[in-house]
């Protein structure tokens, strides 16, 4: 079996051996549990405005896709939120979407003072949120472990978590 810490020439030698430069063949060959058996990743931004749009909210979606490089790379809204709520034309709920698992890292990424190509987060989530508009992070998860139906749970962006992730203490789903 091919050993993932070798070098990249030894890695080209085992694509060219194995006929194919897919990597996910060459994997699924030497491990038993990646390459083609992999489960899609669930798509939680159509389930979060199915959510928002049966409470009555109107959400849209304004997260990018961009390409660089010939990758595509995803950028939120402002560096901090895949889509808003709108009313009466003005935002007024900016929603980051995301799983349980990254929640609290989704929140400190907002808080962080990180460049993104939209400026600087902390400074974006601030003046969002001194403007009098939400921040909340809706998140998924199976409460009954894999197979199980799909709960969703929300947590409001505010003022101390910024203050806490500035200070370099930790933050938490239950606020």
């Amino acid at each position: 079996p091919l050993d993932w810490g070798d070098s990249s020439k030894k890695v080209q030698a085992a694509q060219a051996a194995a006929g194919t430069r897919n990597l996910d063949v060459i994997a699924a060959m030497n491990m038993k549990s990646a390459g083609k058996g992999r489960v899609k990743k669930p798509n939680f931004k159509n389930r979060a405005k199915e959510f928002y749009e049966s409470q009555g909210m109107k959400y849209e979606h304004r997260e990018l896709c961009l390409w660089i490089n010939g990758a595509p790379m995803s950028c939120d809204y402002l560096g901090l939120f895949d889509g808003v709520i709108m009313e009466d034309c003005k935002e007024v709920i900016g929603i980051q979407v995301t799983s349980k698992d990254g929640a609290t890292s989704h929140i400190r990424k907002m808080c962080s003072t990180g460049k993104c190509l939209a400026g600087n987060r902390r400074k974006n989530l601030t003046e969002w949120l001194a403007s009098g508009k939400r921040a909340v992070i809706i998140y998924f998860y199976q409460e009954n472990g894999a197979g199980s139906r799909w709960r969703h749970a929300e947590r409001e962006v505010t003022m101390a978590d910024v203050e806490a992730v500035s200070e370099g203490r930790k933050v938490y789903l239950n606020g």
